[in-house]
């Protein structure tokens, strides 16, 4: 994602860490990553929960390691537990989430390695790195097969389980052809696997920036298994685009939204909510708002990534991840811990 002018402008929220290593990081194997966790003061002004998503805790996560940061897309296992992110520079993050009294409190076993091209190496060029989005594709979360989408040269891969308990060599998901049709590096950005339905189990994307004829709309398909693949639209909301997707056990889907625009210039998110129901061909979607947060009365980042869980006594959980951009300077790593409620279903 393009965000040098969020890089250029948002106030400095954490100390300059010292510059990068330039040490070779070896790009065949896992190896493990010493990272710092500390609690992040997400909440400041009373703007971090609404109605439907309740704030419950907040990390931020640093490393001296060059690999880190720039993660886009995220995944967890059913119970919370198992994190996994990929950046936007073909990098893999897998690590152990803790929970104190029922809330997120820090991470433990971080471990990078390569993410794979087709050729089963990590890609050389930028444009061939940009992952923004990471699925599950089986009950089993972050250890068994998951897909990633990538923007600047948009196309989706599919990965089965490889060595050292990282993703391994994929292989290509066919797209519909004007995936890539959009602006430059603002095409593919969200990627689910639709859960009830008659498009149950067909790949869902959305795009940032490809926008429709009349302006109000962005772009998404639905695409793989059985049947042709089929365009539909997301109306937009303001200045917010959209940044991930999930896909819930009833097959609503979540859409995670970032602004970084005039006149404040100052970074928001919003959640907002699709009916399975309104995914058809040709649809044009106004989704449900859920929830919104802004600075300063909530210190949001770039949020990329999202991802859900139930937690022992049943509860829905979403966690929410930054991408820094690599502006360590700027801008941060952090982790969002919310509790989500539903509103029921509109007649």
């Amino acid at each position: 994602m393009n965000l040098s002018r969020l890089s250029r402008a948002l106030p400095a929220l954490v100390v300059a860490l010292a510059p990068l290593s330039a040490s070779v990081v070896a790009e065949s194997a896992a190896s493990p990553v010493a990272v710092t966790v500390k609690p992040w003061r997400f909440e400041t002004l009373g703007g971090a929960s609404s109605e439907y998503l309740r704030y419950i805790a907040a990390l931020r996560l640093s490393s001296d390691d060059p690999r880190f940061g720039g993660f886009s897309g995220l995944a967890v296992s059913a119970d919370g537990r198992t994190l996994l992110a990929v950046s936007d520079q073909s990098w893999w993050l897998k690590g152990e989430l803790q929970y104190t009294d029922g809330k997120l409190s820090g991470i433990s076993d971080v471990r990078m390695a390569p993410l794979a091209g087709l050729d089963g190496k990590r890609p050389k060029q930028k444009r061939m790195q940009d992952a923004e989005a990471l699925v599950a594709l089986t009950p089993k979360g972050p250890d068994g097969a998951v897909a990633v989408g990538f923007e600047r040269a948009p196309r989706v891969q599919r990965h089965t389980p490889g060595k050292d308990g990282f993703p391994g060599t994929p292989e290509a998901v066919r797209l519909p052809h004007d995936v890539d049709s959009g602006p430059e590096n603002e095409e593919l950005e969200a990627l689910g696997v639709l859960a009830s339905g008659p498009w149950r189990g067909r790949y869902i994307a959305i795009s940032e920036g490809t926008i429709t004829a009349d302006g109000g709309a962005v772009k998404g398909w639905v695409f793989g298994g059985k049947g042709k693949p089929f365009e539909f639209s997301v109306k937009i909301d303001g200045t917010f685009r959209i940044t991930d997707l999930i896909v819930l056990p009833g097959g609503d889907i979540l859409l995670l939204e970032r602004s970084f625009a005039a006149p404040s210039w100052l970074p928001g998110m919003s959640v907002r909510l699709v009916r399975a129901a309104a995914i058809a061909p040709g649809a044009v979607i106004e989704p449900q708002p859920l929830h919104k947060a802004q600075v300063p009365r909530a210190m949001v980042d770039n949020l990329e990534g999202l991802a859900a869980f139930q937690t022992s006594q049943g509860e829905a959980r979403l966690l929410v991840m930054s991408d820094d951009n690599y502006a360590r300077d700027r801008q941060s790593t952090i982790l969002v811990e919310f509790a989500l409620t539903l509103p029921d279903p509109q007649p």
